[in-house]
Formats: structure tokens, C-alpha cells, sequence
């Protein structure tokens, strides 16, 4: 109102009747309600069959926080219909930081780590974590984690990371 960018007699009336909205992560048991309408109505606008989600994706789903709140759900159900051949959309179809959020991924600090030392843990942790939940398809873990094939060979290779650890 100040910068007059917004119309100060709109902004009074709007304000009568102040409406809160808390974030997505105070409202977690809304999300597979959410999810199901995004599918719907996605499929509904597109001519496209819903899909299923399984027990295990949903449960990501509702781990994940998600900073972006509401439209980032909808982004994500939609990529999710895009993206996924399956009529059942499943833990491996997510993308990785969806899967595993680094909040969960367990930590190996020590007095006197560098921060090299505790960003290569993370990451080495986070990989772990991603190829184990894709199976290590490592086509289905490179696209998860966002970053081509080769790298992520290196990466496995770098870590020492094998499929009996």
C-alpha cells in the first residue's frame, strides 16, 4: 500500500477478514488427499488415465517438508503423471531428495571435520541412500539424484559404494 503497488481501499477490504493458510509441512495429513485431487484433476484436463500412488511414494511424499508448499506438490504430481509409464506411481519414481530428504540421511560427523569432509559424508550418504532405494538402477538413481550417468559412476566409484554395503 505504501509503495503504491496495491489499491489501499482493496487492501482494506480484504483485510476485514484476515485468512491464514499454515505452510504444508504443519499439514501433512492433507497431502495424500491433495495428491489424489492433483492426479484427478490432471487427468481429467489432459484425457489421461489417474494413477495409483503406492504406500511407500505417499509416505515420501509426506516425509518431504516442502518448502514450496501446495504449488510445489502440484508441479510435483503433475511431473509425476508425465513422467511415470506405470499406472502405479512408486518410491522409485520420485526424485531423490524426495525419497530420501537429507534431514533423514543419517550423519557421520567427528570433532575436527573439515567441511569438505562433511559435504563428501552427506553427499556419499545421499547417493547411498538413492541407489539403494532405486534397487542401484543406476539409470532410475542418476535421474533422481538430477545428474547424468557417467557422473554418477564416478561418484560410486570416488565413494566406494557397493550394492552389499
Amino acid at each position: 500500500v505504501r509503495a503504491g503497488t496495491f489499491r489501499e481501499d482493496l487492501y482494506f477490504r480484504l483485510n476485514v477478514v484476515p485468512i491464514v493458510s499454515p505452510p504444508l509441512r504443519r499439514r501433512k495429513e492433507d497431502i495424500p488427499i491433495l495428491v489424489q485431487s492433483f492426479i484427478e484433476s490432471y487427468a481429467r484436463e489432459n484425457g489421461v488415465r489417474t494413477k495409483q500412488v503406492s504406500a511407500e511414494a505417499m509416505q515420501a511424499l509426506r516425509n518431504y517438508d516442502w518448502p514450496g508448499n501446495i504449488r510445489e506438490l502440484k508441479n510435483m504430481v503433475e511431473r509425476l503423471m508425465i513422467m511415470c509409464a506405470a499406472e502405479v506411481i512408486d518410491v522409485a519414481d520420485l526424485p531423490g531428495h524426495i525419497q530420501t530428504p537429507v534431514a533423514q540421511i543419517p550423519l557421520r560427523m567427528e570433532a575436527g571435520m573439515t567441511l569438505k569432509e562433511v559435504r563428501e559424508s552427506v553427499e556419499r550418504e545421499y547417493i547411498r541412500n538413492t541407489l539403494k532405494s532405486n534397487n542401484w538402477n543406476i539409470s532410475q538413481a542418476a535421474k533422481a539424484l538430477d545428474i547424468d550417468r557417467t557422473n554418477l559412476h564416478k561418484k560410486i566409484k570416488y565413494y566406494g559404494l557397493t550394492e552389499t554395503e
